[in-house]
């Protein structure tokens, strides 16, 4: 039977998932839920991927125990830690001989390096081409969370951020929009300008009046995707010219970008030699906030070039299975 392999590139609010065979065509793809364990759980995510896969499968008529690898690229995962507990959550669907798990942000950078994923997980990591100057990446995630990490020439990666919505995430969804609530509130009480977010931002939530924010808030089940939703109003206000909207926004981008310029000098790249990948809903939603990121990382790394993936992640996470899978056949 010809080999197919599952990759999931499971986010803080929503999976994708892609079932490609071993030329790399994508047979099935299939969405879910959040897959971050740290915000929903380890049996939240355990079902979250079991339903995925189950679904994959069975859209190209295939058997779970018939696919040949599995990659699982999830925020959250990024510490040996991380990767025990999810291993034990995945341990009852029978699949961890064969399954390969990751950071979210590895599997960005495979779509955006298809060339690279496709190497062998033990071979030389420098970079694929010949050419000595070809650009090391920088891959800066704002979704939900969010994370920037560094490929350097040896492949190593090295992480800036990603230590969740109560350490920072500055410039994701989340610190978007739990900075307008903040900022609603601080207008309503004085502490801080008017501003053109409340009645939006309110309407948005779902709420009638800015008292009932706190009690809102605080009885959410899922504050992080929640709050989250709330960004794009945040972004749209700046947009308008809101003066707190703006604020806000301008200093999420701003922080991305030293963030990249911290990734980048930890990877010992410099002058043209960066390529820098954004993904994450946040970006791919908000042409204004892309266009307000790109133009700090220009300010920070005046030669740094943007790379638009040409893959999903998803994709990319397939493309790593496809590479381990084929380390296992070689040595087997």
């Amino acid at each position: 039977m010809a080999g197919h392999v599952i990759g999931i590139d499971g986010g803080g609010t929503k999976s994708v998932g892609v079932l490609a065979d071993e030329a790399g065509r994508v047979v099935a793809r299939a969405t879910g839920g959040a897959a971050n364990y740290h915000t929903i759980g380890v049996d939240a995510l355990r079902r979250t991927l079991s339903d995925l896969t189950g679904r994959l499968t069975a859209g190209a008529a295939l058997a779970v125990e018939n696919v040949s690898w599995f990659c699982f690229a999830l925020a959250g995962v990024w510490r040996e830690t991380d990767r025990q507990t999810v291993s034990a959550a995945l341990e009852p669907l029978a699949i961890l001989d064969r399954t390969t798990l990751v950071s979210d942000v590895e599997s960005v950078i495979a779509a955006a390096e298809p060339a690279y994923a496709a190497k062998p997980k033990h071979a030389d990591r420098s970079p694929v081409s010949s050419n000595q100057h070809e650009a090391l990446p920088v891959a800066v995630i704002a979704g939900t969370g969010s994370i920037v990490v560094g490929r350097d020439g040896a492949g190593r990666l090295h992480k800036v951020g990603g230590s969740g919505h109560l350490l920072d995430d500055d410039g994701s969804a989340w610190d978007l929009g739990i900075s307008g609530l903040r900022a609603v509130i601080e207008a309503a009480d004085g502490r801080g300008p008017q501003t053109a977010l409340t009645r939006p931002l309110l309407d948005a939530a779902g709420l009638r009046g800015v008292d009932e924010i706190i009690p809102w808030l605080y009885a959410l089940d899922e504050p992080k995707p929640t709050v989250a939703r709330l960004a794009p109003v945040v972004i749209e206000a700046a947009g308008a010219g809101d003066g707190a909207a703006k604020i806000i926004v301008e200093y999420g981008a701003s922080e991305l970008a030293r963030w990249a310029a911290v990734a980048a000098q930890r990877i010992g790249a410099s002058g043209e030699a960066l390529a820098v990948v954004a993904s994450g809903g946040l970006f791919e939603h908000n042409e204004l906030y892309r266009r307000l990121f790109e133009g700090r990382v220009k300010l920070e790394l005046p030669h740094a070039r943007f790379v638009t993936p040409q893959h999903e992640p998803a994709y990319g996470a397939a493309l790593l299975a496809l590479r381990d899978w084929r380390d296992r056949s070689r040595s087997a």
